[in-house]
């Protein structure tokens, strides 16, 4: 299709392992209710209790018996979850990557690193600098855009990659006020390379919006979320 980045959100299994997948529980997009019935955590829900089956309670082996596909059309029910590392193996070279951290705050507090994970598994695959090593083409081959909502993975993401990720500020309408004016533009250039608004925040009356993050040497890539995802 000749895309420049493919996109896709990373959550974390139990045996640490980086999956393509948006949600932080899989009950909404996956059949992991009829195939591990038992293997819920219960919640509380606007004040009722519930029940979820989050990413991070289940081993990439078991995630992978799920069935993804039919949450978007039944001739697609034979399709699973992959592994970011799948999707590297098939990007690797021809396209570049743009991961998106999910939910850095629930996964420290569990004992997990999400943003350590992606770092190393770069590492791993010797796309963690832009001149490759080994006669790998590094980041030349296959460019590395890593976005984030959490203003403290990308921090960390920064320290982590000495500044060799390029790196977007993702910005939900609430967080509009904290990252859209001059002041929460310029905070966002000295931590990140590009800020992402959502895309009523760039339209009449907010053109402006986007020559001035041009002005602060920000890239703007825009973001409009679907009916179902």
């Amino acid at each position: 299709m000749v895309a420049d980045y493919i996109e896709t959100d990373v959550q974390l299994t139990k045996d640490g392992i980086l999956i393509c997948f948006h949600d932080l529980s899989l009950e909404r997009s996956t059949n992991v209710e009829q195939v591990f019935p038992n293997r819920f955590t219960e919640i509380s829900l606007e004040r009722a209790a519930a029940k979820t089956w989050y990413t991070n309670d289940f081993t990439l082996a078991g995630i992978k018996q799920l069935d993804y596909g039919s949450s978007f059309a039944a001739e697609f029910s034979k399709e699973h979850i992959v592994s970011f590392q799948e999707l590297i193996d098939i990007a690797k070279g021809k396209v570049g990557l743009h991961p998106e951290t999910k939910d850095p705050t629930f996964y420290r507090d569990c004992g997990l690193d999400i943003d350590l994970a992606l770092h190393e598994l770069f590492v791993e695959n010797d796309l963690h600098s832009q001149q490759g090593q080994q006669g790998q083409q590094g980041q030349q081959g296959t460019p590395i855009v890593i976005q984030s909502f959490s203003e403290s993975s990308l921090k960390k993401l920064r320290e982590l990659g000495d500044d060799n990720y390029a790196l977007l500020q993702l910005v939900w309408p609430t967080q509009d006020i904290d990252y859209m004016p001059n002041t929460g533009r310029a905070h966002v250039a000295r931590y990140a390379d590009g800020i992402g608004p959502y895309l009523s925040a760039v339209l009449p009356p907010n053109l402006d919006r986007i020559g001035a993050a041009h002005n602060e040497e920000l890239w703007i890539h825009v973001w409009q979320a679907t009916e179902k995802f």
